[in-house]
């Protein structure tokens, strides 16, 4: 079976309209707002294309088990037809199911848990999975 590499991109510091850091309380302290690959795509897998019927669903779990825990650096093999699923909805948020779309409502800003105005800071999650090569990646020459 076919499968697609996807290279992990490393985490992105949200930054607000003055390209300053957006501080989160933690506790008694600030700290940076961090988003993470594996916590911004494993939202993308609530959108309800990933959940309209068994296959996608098989492909759901799937797509969790590759994702959860990936860290920066990490390559995930993925079956084409999985990686295929997330990527369509990357590439068309707004298409629920073959017969309906929903408008108006910034889809991906919803399932990933962070503005709008975030969204072109996360870009290099989503092409890191779009633009999936399918040969792996050749391993750093040594030096």
């Amino acid at each position: 079976m076919p499968c697609k590499y996807v290279v992990v991109p490393a985490d992105v510091a949200i930054l607000d309209g003055d390209d300053k850091p957006v501080m989160e309380k933690d506790g008694d302290t600030e700290k940076p707002l961090v988003a993470t690959f594996s916590g911004v795509l494993l939202g993308l897998l609530k959108h309800p294309r990933l959940a309209a019927n068994v296959a996608a669903l098989k492909s759901n779990n799937l797509l969790k088990r590759k994702i959860k825990g990936a860290a920066a650096g990490d390559v995930l093999e993925v079956p084409e037809e999985d990686h295929k699923r997330l990527a369509d909805v990357l590439n068309d948020p707004d298409k629920l199911d073959e017969k309906g779309s929903q408008s108006g409502v910034n889809v991906l800003a919803s399932l990933c848990g962070y503005t709008p105005f975030a969204l072109p800071q996360l870009v290099e999650f989503f092409a890191a999975w779009v633009d999936a090569k399918e040969k792996p990646p050749e391993p750093p020459a040594a030096a």
